[in-house]
């Protein structure tokens, strides 16, 4: 995973993106934001719904997590992550 990220910072950096640490004071603090973000939109985006307390996945975000699984879309992802990896390798 780190050296992934190096490729894209690498990446980013020979495109002349400027890069910024991200400085957190409080990481718990900060990893329970974008937890409630993610929920937040997934909940907007109507992949889940609430049934009380409980988050529940909606016929749209069972669909739309499934089918990511099946062919040709799951050997489409697998390529383009293949691609993705070797041009980090090479950079």
């Amino acid at each position: 995973l780190y050296a992934i990220h190096q490729g894209r910072v690498a990446d980013a950096l020979a495109h002349g993106a400027r890069i910024v640490p991200l400085t957190v004071a409080d990481p718990v603090a900060y990893q329970q934001r974008e937890e409630q973000s993610s929920i937040s939109n997934a909940l907007s985006c109507g992949y889940w719904s609430r049934r009380g307390e409980q988050l529940v996945l909606t016929w749209k975000g069972a669909f739309l997590s499934a089918w990511r699984l099946l062919p040709p879309w799951k050997q489409l992802v697998a390529r383009r992550d293949e691609r993705l990896a070797a041009r980090f390798a090479r950079a």
